[in-house]
Parts: C-alpha cells; sequence; structure tokens
C-alpha cells in the first residue's frame, strides 16, 4: 500500500516540474524547439519531458533552469519558507544579480531595488490612509446613533474604498 501512495506522490512531483518548466519556458516567449536548440536537444524531447512522457535527468534540468534565467529551486514543489529562508522570488534576485559584470550596474540596481521597496511601502501607507479617510467619513454621517449605525457605516466606507480600488485597476 505504501508503494501505491509513494508513486502517486512521485507522479505529482514530476508533473509540478514539467509545469514549472513548460510555464517558465512560456514566460521566456520561447517556443518547445527554441529550448531543445539552446539545450541541445530535439523539439520532441521537450514536448515528450513536458506531457510526461519521459523524465528529467538533473543535468537537463540544470540546463534549462540557465537558459531559463530560473533559480534551480523554481522548479521543486513544496519549498516553504521558514523564518531566514529566501522565497522562490528572492533567489530569483540574487540568480540575476550574480550575473551582472560590473560594480556601477549592481550599485544601480540596488538603487533601483530600494526605491521600488520605498515606493511599496508609500503606496500601502496611502491606501491604509484612504481607507481610514473613507470609514471616517462614513462614521461622521451616523454620529451619536449607536453601534449598529457605526458597524454599517465601516462597511460603507469598506465598500468605498474597494470600488475606488476596482476603478483605478480597470483605468491601468
Amino acid at each position: 500500500m505504501l508503494s501505491l501512495w509513494k508513486r502517486r506522490d512521485e507522479d505529482k512531483y514530476k508533473r509540478f516540474i514539467r509545469t514549472k518548466i513548460k510555464e517558465a519556458r512560456e514566460e521566456r516567449g520561447m517556443t518547445q524547439a527554441d529550448l531543445a536548440k539552446r539545450i541541445y536537444k530535439t523539439q520532441k524531447n521537450i514536448s515528450d519531458l513536458e506531457r510526461g512522457e519521459t523524465d528529467i535527468d538533473v543535468t537537463d534540468l540544470m540546463s534549462i533552469a540557465y537558459v531559463l534565467e530560473k533559480p534551480i529551486r523554481y522548479f521543486f514543489p513544496v519549498y516553504v519558507p521558514t523564518e531566514g529562508d529566501l522565497t522562490v522570488k528572492e533567489w530569483e534576485l540574487i540568480h540575476f544579480f550574480r550575473r551582472i559584470q560590473n560594480e556601477a550596474m549592481e550599485n544601480l540596481a540596488v538603487k533601483h531595488v530600494k526605491e521600488l521597496a520605498e515606493t511599496s511601502i508609500e503606496a500601502d501607507i496611502q491606501l491604509s490612509n484612504r481607507r481610514a479617510d473613507l470609514i471616517a467619513e462614513e462614521l461622521a454621517k451616523v454620529r451619536g446613533k449607536g453601534l449598529d449605525a457605526a458597524d454599517e457605516a465601516g462597511r460603507r466606507g469598506d465598500e468605498r474604498f474597494e470600488e475606488e480600488l476596482e476603478q483605478k485597476r480597470k483605468r491601468k
């Protein structure tokens, strides 16, 4: 019985790896033939791999990871970062950063990542402030009318906030 369960898990993991290879290939805008050429295989080899007709060996997976510019961990399931571990995206950042060949470009990359992080924090603060403002406006309308009215006002403020977010998403 255990061997059947183990086999099913192995198939699940192989399917995961195959799916990630296809996703990464498509993300890079590559055809199966493009990938095959870069790793010295045939298009049929890649097709068979993605369909589960053949298994992948570790050296081919390493070549695929390199060509698709993904860290090898990207292709493995069940990675749950624990405190102190890096996420897949963090590994990806490191992977690309290490390919930069001069210090000026490294400094520029660090500067851009810092700016993105600071912009993200500022945007989060602005969103939180806007939500609070909308809720405060709704609460001001029902001042002195009891807790039920205040609860309803809070819900209306949240709804207005979500509607504004949706309108902004549609404009983009």
